[in-house]
């Protein structure tokens, strides 16, 4: 966690106060820019948390500050796209965004909705922004006739412009509409029916539509995401997932490097005992005379004349038998 960050926060009962401007929100999102302007620097460079981590807590300082009129730039992250994303968050994208996003777009469901419906933004980003609506659902339920309506506009939005290939996004859809029977909204099981029946949800996540009103009828509202409530509990938390990849990496590399030891061993112990095998014969041969061979792979010749294998044995690529 930043070493200042208790000075730049205040707050009012349960939340820090909103900031409406200047610093450090201006600095903050300076930074976001700057990450954009020069991915191409950036990227040439080897990933390293001492230097590369500052785009995360900017993102993360903003959300604590609840600064509403940042959340532009920070969805400005996520339509970058893949390359960008992977780059900068990797494993780390839900744990770093959701929290965030929920504590600036949880009164601007506008932006948010604005931002699923634009063309050529990928689904797993779109999905991210989306999220906060499925946040709000479960962290305050009495807004369920609003939330409804911004998934029933979206849903809808996408069903009239089918034919947009830049717009529809099958693999969105689906996320979208497993977000909504998360949360119980079985009021939209209608037009959910209407997605799957013309085919815009990908069959891989939620399966046909029988399998997705299973989902509806089975939904259970308490599941929380990656929402940490504030930035204390966001940092312990991204803190404990690097050392859980750590530790798994780690753990990787240990059995890699177990399995090469142990081949080694093997192919070692494979010479060792074809050195060992005692040839029968070790006077003089007559080159037309007939022998048998044993050759490093295991392979027996019989009854050869000798000058055919005498380069072989020569080599020490077999041994007479």
């Amino acid at each position: 966690m930043p070493r200042n960050w208790k000075r730049i926060t205040k707050r009012t009962g349960n939340f820090p106060a909103t900031y409406s401007g200047g610093w450090p929100i201006e600095d903050l999102e300076t930074v976001l820019h700057d990450g954009i302007r020069r991915f191409a620097y950036w990227n040439e460079k080897p990933w390293d948390g001492r230097t590369h981590s500052f785009l995360y807590h900017a993102i993360i300082l903003l959300g604590e500050l609840r600064a509403t009129e940042s959340l532009p730039a920070v969805l400005d992250q996520l339509r970058q796209g893949m390359e960008y994303n992977d780059f900068w968050f990797a494993d780390w994208s839900d744990d770093i965004f959701q929290t965030p996003l929920h504590h600036l777009g949880r009164e601007n469901l506008g932006v948010i909705q604005d931002f699923v419906k634009e063309p050529l933004i990928e689904a797993f980003y779109k999905n991210q922004a989306a999220k906060v609506v499925e946040l709000t659902a479960l962290l305050e339920p009495e807004r369920r006739g609003e939330l409804i309506e911004w998934y029933r506009h979206v849903i809808q939005h996408f069903l009239d412009n089918a034919e947009d290939e830049d717009l529809i996004d099958t693999t969105f859809l689906a996320f979208l509409i497993m977000d909504i029977a998360k949360v119980g909204f079985k009021e939209l099981k209608p037009l959910a029916k209407q997605v799957f029946e013309r085919e815009l949800a990908t069959y891989g996540i939620m399966g046909n539509w029988k399998d997705a009103k299973k989902e509806f009828d089975e939904s259970s509202a308490d599941d929380e995401n990656w929402y940490y409530g504030d930035a204390f509990k966001q940092y312990e938390a991204l803190q404990e997932a690097k050392d859980a990849i750590k530790k798994t990496r780690e753990r990787e590399r240990d059995e890699q490097i177990a399995e090469e030891n142990r081949k080694e061993a093997a192919r070692k112990a494979s010479l060792k005992s074809w050195t060992l095998d005692e040839p029968i014969r070790v006077e003089k041969i007559g080159r037309n005379e007939r022998v048998t061979v044993k050759y490093l792979d295991g392979t027996i010749k019989q009854d050869l004349k000798y000058k055919s294998v005498e380069d072989d044995v020569a080599a020490g690529k077999a041994v007479l038998v």
